[in-house]
């Protein structure tokens, strides 16, 4: 060790040369090397999201987070899972065992107990969807927006505008809303003109689905084109909703929606 220390000592031109090398080196090496603010790691964590709509808090624990609970637990090399049951919506999380050697066939045993318990679940319920959770999807910004003046349908639309703000920027991958609720519509039904009226909730529920379709009739081609076939029903106001035909004869007497509010 002291001989080339010594050596080194006593030529300062190879040590320069040496040095030159080295920072050369790295300078060429650093320009292939792949830089993220934020990288892609697995963090060993899966999510899994399931949508029961209509469904109360109670009756999605019972019916889907508990069935999920059930066949996860037959799972070996998680170190944890918590669900949290909300109306109309299932979601849990599962932590994969941070020693696990094989973390990829614990994530397909994982799929695996989710289809399973999905053949016990109502038939209302939506196909749960398993996401991965890794620090590329960590968001880099969170906006909240937030008004003591404006409703909640100019809060929604103006989230919509930011929205498409955003995406339209450059470097963008991709835009989330959360605590965004959709626009929905109650109706408040009169329990006693339902029963002058021989109505039931199940035959309201049948003809508002009935009014408001979107469905894909194909396509339609030409020598030079084609285009998309839509069957759109949708509402666009209130007014629509309550001129919708509970029940009708061929006298021509009608029961609409806004007789039995």
């Amino acid at each position: 060790m002291n001989k080339i220390i010594s050596y080194f000592a006593g030529n300062r031109l190879v040590v320069n040369v040496f040095i030159l090398v080295v920072f050369a080196g790295g300078l060429f090496f650093s320009s292939s090397l792949r830089r993220e603010m934020f990288p892609n790691v697995d963090i060993k964590m899966l999510t899994i999201t399931t949508v029961y709509p209509g469904a109360a808090p109670q009756d999605v624990e019972l019916n889907v987070s508990k069935k999920i609970e059930d066949e996860l637990g037959k799972v070996d090399g998680l170190e944890k899972f918590i669900s949290t049951s909300s109306e109309n919506m299932s979601l849990i999380q599962v932590w994969i065992d941070l020693d696990e050697k094989d973390p990829e066939s614990v994530k397909q045993e994982i799929r695996n107990a989710v289809d399973r318990a999905e053949t016990e679940f109502p038939s209302e319920a939506k196909k749960p969807v398993i996401t991965e959770n890794k620090t590329e999807m960590t968001p880099i910004l969170h906006f909240l927006i937030t008004s003591s003046s404006l409703s909640e349908k100019e809060l929604r639309e103006a989230a919509l505008q930011m929205e498409d703000v955003i995406k339209e920027s450059e470097g963008v991958s991709g835009v989330t809303k959360n605590a965004y609720r959709d626009a929905e519509i109650k109706i408040l039904a009169d329990i006693e003109k339902m029963k002058d009226m021989n109505i039931s909730l199940d035959q309201i529920n049948k003809s508002v689905k009935s009014y408001n379709i979107r469905s894909g009739g194909g396509s339609l081609q030409s020598l030079t084109d084609q285009k998309s076939i839509v069957t759109m029903t949708q509402f666009k106001n209130l007014d629509e909703v309550r001129e919708v035909i509970l029940r009708s004869n061929f006298s021509g007497q009608r029961v609409k929606i806004k007789a039995i509010g």
